[in-house]
């Protein structure tokens, strides 16, 4: 059965129209452009791979000093808050949150590392103004 000319594919709400085109005198269709966007896969379909990723963090979290809030708190916290938000980048963004936030109120902001500071601060900007998703 031969390939139709043009096929129609749905995608979200718009619908990408589908050219084949002809190199080398074989058939070739172009991708539709949404196939390139981040954020197709469903949540049921990634929810494996954070489950993975936390059982590997869960390792590292043998080596913690567990006496030192200040370290295994944001530890537990980032290794939590991936699967229950089904992002990898929101778990590591709430686990730096937390670090920087339980050094300052404990008054050991000098133990932590000025980059932490940096990189809290861009998480902190990115859920203010753009948002969680």
């Amino acid at each position: 059965m031969r390939p139709r000319a043009s096929t129609w594919k749905r995608c979200g709400r718009q619908h990408a129209f589908h050219d084949p085109i002809r190199r080398g005198g074989a058939r070739v269709h172009r991708p539709a452009r949404c196939e390139t966007r981040a954020g197709v896969e469903p949540a049921y379909a990634t929810a494996p791979a954070l489950l993975y990723v936390a059982s590997l963090m869960l390792r590292d979290l043998i080596d913690l000093d567990w006496n030192e809030t200040t370290e295994s708190v944001p530890a537990v916290v980032t290794a939590l808050a991936m699967p229950l938000t089904y992002s990898i980048a929101n778990g590591l963004a709430f686990g730096f949150i937390s670090y920087a936030a339980l050094k300052l109120f404990t008054g050991k902001w000098r133990e932590a590392h000025p980059m932490s500071w940096i990189i809290c601060a861009v998480f902190l900007v990115r859920f203010i103004y753009v948002g969680g998703h």
